[in-house]
């Protein structure tokens, strides 16, 4: 678990009806500080941007309540749409729906997703293009130097010491 950055928490989340309860805020809380910031795989299932493999018992644990109570808070935000439970047979994946929406909000204010382009077999694969190097100037002298220019001086300057 990592202890570094920022977790986006929308401020929606006072006005709902569980805010006031302390154990259903912890559960949110918790949920939302470790939901996985990229793509990953856990135990032979994708764990998205904003979503968190656990078992209640797991829950329970970590945060010291009962089983009991931890189900009723995971009902409250489910009740509420602000957690997704997908269940399986060894793990429930608890999807924050405020990061899972800002995710797909970011990827479509991006910018639209390029044409994929098949090879045929007509078409040989090719090299790609050498990078060229841009010229810089220097304002103080007017004179333009490469990186491959500025090297060989820095080389030059280290052989004659």
């Amino acid at each position: 678990m990592t202890t570094k950055g920022y977790v986006p928490m929308p401020r929606e989340v006072m006005c709902a009806e569980w805010f006031n309860d302390g154990v259903t805020l912890k559960i949110y809380c918790y949920l939302l500080f470790n939901a996985a910031f990229t793509d990953t795989v856990y135990i032979n299932t994708i764990i998205r941007k904003g979503e968190y493999a656990a078992t209640v018992s797991r829950l329970a644990n970590d945060l010291k309540l009962s089983s009991a109570d931890v189900r009723k808070g995971i009902r409250h935000l489910t009740e509420t749409n602000y957690i997704t439970v997908n269940s399986n047979t060894k793990f429930s994946v608890y999807r924050i729906n405020s990061l899972a929406e800002e995710k797909t909000a970011n990827v479509s204010a991006e910018r639209p997703a390029a044409p994929v382009r098949v090879p045929t077999a007509k078409s040989a694969p090719t090299a790609p293009p050498q990078k060229q190097v841009p010229a810089y100037k220097n304002s103080s002298s007017g004179n333009s130097f490469t990186v491959d220019n500025v090297m060989a001086r820095v080389m030059a300057q280290y052989k004659n010491k």
